[in-house]
């Protein structure tokens, strides 16, 4: 995950991105797909609730100004919320993600976590995007002021990606919906993440 949608955005634009998006990110930095186009210098936003996760990305991007990263959830409201912590599958408690599907169970471990709807954090001006937030991925969309060219994001099973998971996104048609009103195309997919690609700019491209 990472490298083929900085590929296809490449195979498109012929460059790098102007302002890049990693929601979801987890700690190490070999989990941030974004990483490369961030060493080359690109402007990168980062989001990561977890506790922990958070506090190694901000040591490890202390001296990077072109990296801003927020320690909040993303969800369908402004608060706070309950992360049940599930390391990098950590997912919040009032959506079906797919460690609780995949599992059976909750983690014994969880934090109380800021949450906020992403217009919030969003600058505006965002044309590269992944999203994995373990089932609150939509919520994103739905309040996104961005309109990213590429935007890749974790749904789980679906015609598509036909992956090999008890999980597929309670919210694709949502996603689906939103993706055809805004002016998406699907493009391709990768495990179990679906890549869209903005129709206006790829035909003029």
């Amino acid at each position: 995950m990472g490298n083929s949608i900085i590929k296809h955005y490449s195979n498109i634009y012929g460059g790098q991105p102007v302002k890049v998006a990693e929601i979801g990110v987890g700690g190490c930095k070999k989990y941030i797909h974004v990483k490369p186009l961030i060493d080359s210098g690109i402007a990168a936003l980062l989001v990561e609730p977890h506790p922990s996760s958070a506090s190694l990305l901000g040591e490890q991007f202390a001296n990077h100004e072109n990296v801003e990263i927020h320690e909040v959830a993303i969800a369908d409201y402004c608060g706070e919320a309950i992360l049940h912590d599930a390391d990098l599958s950590s997912y919040l408690d009032d959506v079906v993600s797919p460690f609780s599907i995949q599992r059976g169970f909750k983690p014994d471990k969880s934090h109380t976590v800021k949450c906020v709807t992403f217009d919030k954090i969003d600058p505006g001006d965002i044309d590269l995007m992944i999203i994995d937030i373990e089932g609150s991925e939509y919520f994103v969309l739905k309040h996104m002021i961005s309109r990213p060219k590429i935007i890749q994001l974790e749904v789980g099973k679906t015609q598509e990606t036909n992956f090999k998971t008890k999980f597929t996104n309670s919210y694709i048609e949502e996603i689906r919906q939103w993706f055809s009103d805004n002016g998406y195309e699907y493009s391709f997919y990768e495990g179990n993440d679906l890549i869209y690609t903005l129709k206006d700019q790829y035909e003029t491209n």
